[in-house]
């Protein structure tokens, strides 16, 4: 009898502790698969070669990517991942569950590349760069760029998003190789055509930032729209690398407007005609297109180039000049003359020697 209630008694402590255990695990289960925060908005980690696992949970822990840090590393040690993370710069959200997050880290999927778009460059340009960090094609980048639908999209007055990628610094995910995403047709994959929206979409929202309202106002007080003023900051900005010149370009270019003369500008030739071998010649200037101010008064079709904050500002608060003209002088700086006759002195001593 005695044996018998031992034995119920041992039964019943097995049921419960198996019980246990199996809640236990299911608890844990349900952890390791659900997100901290199913609406998360996403944050960049940086992991520094070399760190260690503990400052890494430290670090997702502090931007809220997870919680129970305690459960986190528990899941990595048993599950032999907590010496396998990759080092480098990742996006995560706390809409992704820890399972995500940890095979992220293990991966390295997901790790984001630097991409720098420089003042000036073109919507073709921004496209190469990013094609060769291994974002998306360059074509795939271009057609969306150029898409008027997907301009619209965004709220964006012209044809395409040129002018509106704001130049900066950015961290975007890369996808493993490129070519691996293109389908069997060469068209674009969902995963490249999502990679090249996102990039697109996240430099012109970080346009929208820079264009702040006080820029806004006082483009308004000059009688500009804000697609006029990115139309002359890209022209001002491929006109100069000097920043110290942009409010003079600027200055050339309202007085040569109010005078009702054309803009005369060489990169909104250039920017204009197809396939440009680096020579630009008379027969060129002459050669009409909605981008020559050669040819046709006021400004061109659209923005040429993607101008950085300096160019803006430049255009919005121009210097107060009699300068109609200038002219390279062959050190990143330019002669400003304030008549035809000066003009075509600094031409002679600074062009035509070449």
């Amino acid at each position: 009898m005695a044996q018998g209630k031992a034995f119920s008694k041992t039964a019943v402590a097995s049921a419960v502790l198996f019980a246990v255990l199996v809640f236990g695990a299911q608890l844990f289960n349900f952890y390791i698969n659900s997100p901290n925060d199913p609406a998360g908005k996403a944050v960049a980690i940086n992991i520094p070669d070399g760190q260690g696992f503990s400052l890494t949970v430290k670090s997702l822990e502090k931007e809220h990517i997870i919680r129970r840090p305690f459960l986190f590393r528990v899941y990595a040690k048993i599950s032999g991942k907590d010496i396998s993370v990759k080092a480098g710069r990742y996006r995560f959200s706390a809409a992704q569950s820890p399972a995500e997050i940890l095979d992220a880290l293990v991966s390295g999927k997901g790790r984001l590349n630097r991409l720098t778009v420089i003042e000036g460059w073109t919507v073709s340009e921004i496209a190469q760069a990013a094609e060769k960090a291994g974002f998306a094609r360059a074509a795939v980048i271009t057609a969306l760029a150029r898409d008027p639908h997907f301009a619209r999209s965004l709220g964006l007055p012209g044809q395409s998003v040129e002018g509106y990628l704001f130049p900066d610094s950015y961290f975007f995910p890369y996808i493993e190789s490129v070519e691996k995403s293109f389908t069997e047709n060469g068209a674009a994959s969902p995963e490249e055509e999502k990679a090249a929206r996102n990039m697109l979409v996240t430099m012109v929202e970080r346009f929208r930032e820079k264009f702040t309202p006080k820029l806004r106002e006082r483009a308004k007080s000059l009688g500009l729209s804000m697609h006029q003023t990115v139309i002359l900051a890209s022209v001002i900005e491929k006109e100069t690398g000097d920043s110290r010149e942009y409010p003079l370009v600027a200055s050339v270019f309202y007085n040569r407007i109010e005078a009702g003369m054309r803009l005369q500008s060489d990169p909104t030739v250039i920017y204009g005609l197809a396939g440009f071998n680096g020579n630009l010649t008379k027969a060129d200037l002459k050669t009409d297109h909605p981008y020559n101010t050669y040819t046709r008064k006021g400004l061109p079709a659209g923005p040429i180039s993607n101008p950085g904050s300096g160019a803006i500002e430049g255009t919005l608060y121009p210097a107060r000049t009699g300068y109609f003209y200038f002219v390279a002088k062959n050190d990143g700086t330019h002669r400003f003359s304030a008549t035809l006759v000066e003009h075509n002195e600094a031409v002679a001593r600074y062009q035509r020697h070449q």
